[in-house]
This record gives structure tokens, C-alpha cells and sequence, in this order.
């Protein structure tokens, strides 16, 4: 095996696009005391860690992600060699966010020595990633890649396709490659995959500033969890975490409380806000295919993310598969008249449209989780806004993935209209916030 010294080196300098040198790095360490000394992989991008994997996870999770790769991927189990089966697993607990150091070595090796176009093809995610960041790989087949739909699988892949674009400058058009959001290539979006963190972090100083109820919404909705002692947990949508700090009690209820995110960028985020000791566990994780086995969990959460989900129907069919019998779903979220359509009111005048997801609020929810659970109940958060500062007012606008309209309007005018809509210096917007609970 490679020193790690010499993977390092030859990734970022002798691999390594020129456009990314100095972006992107590789991380590696190896705790000495653990249990054969375990260790802890990670890539980072402009100094943030965007992908990282732990050994321990998969000595903890073999035998749920040898399950979850034979269910998802049936083939594995018609191969002839023990060899070649464990083999094919491995690939996809990588596909599963489960990334070791030492699948990250066999994965740098199997990139050393076979062709770029295989490595581009190959069914390893991490060799993928090495492919797709290496200077070989140019303009035209970057563009190619995009126009072909590559690497939509795993989800941790895909942003680094974008980033390599942004960084060569390579503008492509979504309408080859439906299964992304517009623009999902251009400068914008990419910026948009890396500073989530940032814009959702705004957001939630607004309310923080403002807010009239000062118990606070997480506390709030903290307040709702009733877990048994020793209950596994799974928040889906974790965020920074942000959410779980000041609830210690709460945690040392669980044996195990798994905070997922699709983004890296949020798990890392969290990982680094609320630490690695038990029960906290990590993971990147797609509500629509979820890496753990039937009946796991005694509580699954997901708070302000079901709107997001591209397709809910299998989203939620997933949470009933991986909840035990007898268990509860928290799902907080939005209604339809809060902050954004009392703003859309005040720029009407600026042709402000409101164009917020609306697929799962608090009008619509308890209808929806009804088709997969037989009780279900709604609980009303009752908050308001009292703001001083447009200029705060103007940065949450902003920081909304569905304001496209309020980024093309001139700040100037953006501020002019929301001043003049003050009274006494302050302007009193109302809050539609709520919870279900389901089981």
C-alpha cells in the first residue's frame, strides 16, 4: 500500500486540474488508540470538508450496509467469487456515503493504474471523483459528461462535476440533463451547492433577531419529541445541527441518533457544531432511498426539508419502511401565508412573485401523511416577525432558493420599498410555522 504522503501528493499536484490546485485537498489521519487504528478520511474544497467517511462506520454498519447494498443492488448477490461479491458491496456502501481509508486507497489505486476513461466509467464513486477533478479530463468531456447525465448516483458525486465546471468556466444548459435543477452547472448554482451553510445559517439569524416568540422554533418543536429510553433515531434534513444544541437531555435518551443530510457540506457542518461522541452518528442520506434496514428506527424527523423532496411519495414510503411498528414521524414545516407572501404583498409594486414550494405545508400535510399513516396531528407555532433592519429583511429574501425574481430587482429598490412599508422603524410580518406528528 501507498503512503498516504504519496496518494496526497500525486492527487493534488500530479492529478489534480490547475484550475482546482489550492481549492481542493485530501485529508487523512489515523487515531492510534482506537481499534486497529482506525482512521478518518475527508476531501475538502476551499478549506471546508465536503465528503468525509470514518472506518468506524462501516466496522459499526457492515451487516445494515451489506443488506441495504444486496437490496439496492440485486446483481451483487448472482456473482460467482466471494471475492468479487465483497468487492461490488464495498463500491456501494462508497455509493452509500460509507467511505473508508481503506477504500479510499483501493480506490486511488484502481485510478493509478487503469485509463481516465475507465476511471470516468468505472463503478467506484471515489475513483469517479479522482476522474473527474483530473487535469486529463477537458473542457469538451466535461460538457460531454453533463450533456450524458454522468454520475446523478451517488449524490455526494454529482456537485463535484459542477465544481470542476465552474472552475474551468464551462457554462452548460440544463435542457440535456433534466434529472437536475436548471442552471445546476452554471457559476450561480455551484456557488449555491458550496455556501449553503451560509445562506441557511442567515436565515436562521432573521428569526433568531426578530422573532416575537422567544421559546425559539427548534426548542418549540424539541419540546413535541417524546422518545423511549434507549429509541433509535433519524433526523433526515439535519442541517448544521443547529437544532440539537442545548437538548443534551434529549439526546442521552437515544442509544442512536443519526443526523443525515443530502449535502456533505451540512453533515460536516454538523459533525463539527455538535461533535462525534455517542449516540451522535452521521451519515449523507437521501430521504427517496435511505442506506438502513426495515424497521430501524423508533423516530424518524423531518423538519423543513419535505417540500424539497423531488419525489415525496417515494420520500415518505421510505420513512413507514425504515420506522418499527408502533413508531412516530415528526415532520415540521411552512403554511402558505407567512413571511414570503406578506413580502410578495409589499413588491408587488417591484413585480415580486411568490414562488415558494408549496407541495408540503401545513395546509396540505396532514392530508398527505394520512395516505401512510393512520393518526395524524398538527400543532401551531404562534410567531411573528418585528423587524428594524431592511437590510437583514433583504439578505433572507435572497438567501430563499425560490426568490429568482428578488435577485434580479436592484437592492436599492428592494430596500426603498421595504423601508416605506415600516411603521415607527419597524416592520410586523406574520409567521405560519407548525409540526406534525404522525404514527
Amino acid at each position: 500500500m501507498k503512503s498516504w504522503n504519496d496518494a496526497k501528493k500525486k492527487l493534488e499536484q500530479d492529478f489534480l486540474a490547475p484550475s482546482l490546485r489550492g481549492r481542493v485537498s485530501y485529508f487523512m489521519t489515523r487515531y492510534t488508540h482506537a481499534h486497529d487504528e482506525a482512521g478518518r478520511v475527508a476531501v475538502r474544497v476551499d478549506g471546508r470538508e465536503v465528503l468525509q467517511g470514518y472506518d468506524m462506520d462501516w466496522w459499526r454498519n457492515s451487516t445494515e450496509l451489506r443488506e441495504e447494498a444486496l437490496r439496492r443492488f440485486p446483481e451483487i448477490a448472482g456473482l460467482q467469487s466471494p471475492e468479487e461479491r465483497w468487492d461490488r458491496v464495498f463500491d456501494a456502501a462508497v455509493d452509500l456515503g460509507c467511505i473508508t481509508t481503506g477504500a479510499f486507497f483501493d480506490a486511488f489505486d484502481t485510478f493509478e493504474n487503469q485509463s481516465i476513461e475507465e476511471s470516468l466509467n468505472g463503478k467506484n464513486g471515489l475513483v469517479r471523483l479522482f476522474a473527474v477533478l483530473d487535469r486529463r479530463v477537458g473542457k469538451r468531456r466535461l460538457r460531454t459528461l453533463w450533456d450524458e447525465g454522468w454520475s446523478r448516483e451517488p449524490d455526494w458525486l454529482f456537485p463535484f462535476l459542477c465544481l470542476r465546471l465552474e472552475a474551468e468556466g464551462v457554462r452548460v444548459s440544463s435542457v440535456s440533463a433534466p434529472a437536475v435543477p436548471a442552471g445546476a452547472g452554471d457559476a450561480e448554482t455551484v456557488r449555491k451547492q458550496y455556501r449553503t451553510t451560509e445562506k441557511l445559517t442567515r436565515r436562521i439569524s432573521l428569526h433568531e433577531k426578530y422573532s416575537t416568540n422567544k421559546q425559539g422554533f427548534g426548542a418549540w418543536i424539541a419540546a413535541h419529541y417524546d422518545f423511549p429510553a434507549g429509541a433509535r433515531v433519524l433526523e433526515l434534513g439535519c442541517g448544521t445541527g443547529s437544532a440539537w444544541r442545548g437538548q443534551e437531555a434529549l439526546i442521552r435518551r437515544c442509544s442512536e441518533l443519526w443526523l443525515t443530510d443530502l449535502s456533505p457540506a451540512m453533515v460536516a457542518a454538523a459533525r463539527e457544531a455538535l461533535g462525534e461522541a455517542p449516540p451522535l452518528r452521521y451519515a449523507v442520506a437521501d430521504i427517496q432511498a435511505l442506506p438502513f434496514p426495515e424497521a430501524s428506527f423508533d423516530t424518524v424527523i423531518a423538519n423543513m426539508m419535505l417540500y424539497h423532496v423531488p419525489d415525496l411519495q417515494k420520500g415518505l414510503s421510505e420513512v413507514r419502511r425504515v420506522l418499527k411498528p408502533g413508531g412516530r414521524f415528526c415532520a415540521a414545516t411552512y403554511g402558505k401565508h407567512g413571511i414570503v407572501e406578506a413580502l410578495c404583498r409589499i413588491l408587488v409594486p417591484l413585480g415580486l412573485r411568490d414562488e415558494t414550494d408549496k407541495r408540503f405545508t401545513l395546509q396540505n400535510g396532514g392530508a398527505i401523511l394520512g395516505n401512510y399513516f393512520p393518526e395524524v396531528r398538527r400543532f401551531d407555532y404562534p410567531d411573528s416577525l418585528r423587524v428594524t433592519d431592511a437590510e437583514d429583511l433583504i439578505d433572507y429574501l435572497l438567501s430563499l432558493p425560490s426568490m429568482e425574481t428578488a435577485r434580479a430587482l436592484p437592492r436599492e429598490a428592494l430596500r426603498e420599498q421595504l423601508t416605506a412599508a415600516m411603521a415607527d422603524g419597524v416592520l410586523e410580518l406574520p409567521k405560519e410555522y407548525g409540526l406534525f406528528l404522525a404514527g
